[in-house]
């Protein structure tokens, strides 16, 4: 279970958080059919962080947490730690973290992707396929914002120009790297909520997307026609 605390919180004989301003992360472990808790920790930072959406995959007694979200200002991804730091490059930015657990044991960071631009960056949704490739889904206010945290630049742009959202969804490989993105925008406001890969085995996995668009061009949907547009590419 992962989500957000304000202080300090007990957790059976576990306390964790800061007494910082603004929220930190909390990701718990509790067991199966008594849910006794099996760890308690934190991702802590100066300002407002948020966990928006979890995914464990399981090899062995070997587990993977994917969490994304959104952090601001700078944030200690390891739990309970203050060791591997990311800062926001204004606003808050988007977060893709990968973690490793077995047993009751915490979980250890494998790696951290922080990306955003000077306005309100999201991620909303996360998944993973067979072959552990890690997919993102969410919202940018930036102008722009380079969805690759390697030495490379992939840049989406807004349409809206600051003023409204438009949609993204990224793909990372097991190790973070970066495969692609895409983004969809108008001149209002579009967002990336959830995403599912389907896991059937066999041929090409199919991506599956939900979110919401104010934009629309040429049609009216009952309200009137805004005199918007919506493009999905």
């Amino acid at each position: 279970v992962a989500g957000r605390i304000e202080g300090l919180v007990t957790f059976g004989s576990n306390t964790i958080g800061s007494s910082g301003t603004g929220a930190d992360i909390f990701m718990i472990k509790l067991g199966p059919g008594n849910g006794v808790l099996k760890f308690a920790g934190a991702i802590t930072g100066a300002s407002e962080d948020m966990a928006n959406e979890m995914v464990v995959t399981t090899s062995g007694s070997l587990n993977k947490i994917h969490l994304v979200g959104y952090h601001s200002n700078s944030t200690y991804f390891d739990l309970n730690a203050s060791t591997t730091q990311r800062t926001a490059t204004g606003g808050v930015d988007i977060f893709i973290a990968q973690y490793q657990q077995s047993g009751s044991s915490l979980p250890t960071l494998n790696w951290v992707n922080s990306l955003g631009g000077y306005q309100g960056d999201v991620a909303h949704g996360v998944d993973v396929d067979n072959g552990g490739n890690v997919y993102v889904s969410g919202h940018f206010f930036s102008t722009t914002v380079d969805m690759n945290p390697g030495t490379g630049t992939s840049n989406v742009t807004n349409y809206g120009a600051t003023t409204s959202s438009d949609l993204f969804f990224a793909s990372y490989t097991s190790t973070g790297t970066y495969n692609w993105s895409r983004h969809i925008g108008g001149n209002k406001n579009e967002r990336g909520l959830a995403l599912a890969v389907d896991k059937t085995t066999g041929g090409t996995q199919a991506l599956y997307l939900t979110g919401y668009y104010q934009g629309f061009y040429g049609t009216d949907l009952g309200g009137g026609n805004y005199g918007s547009y919506v493009d999905f590419d």
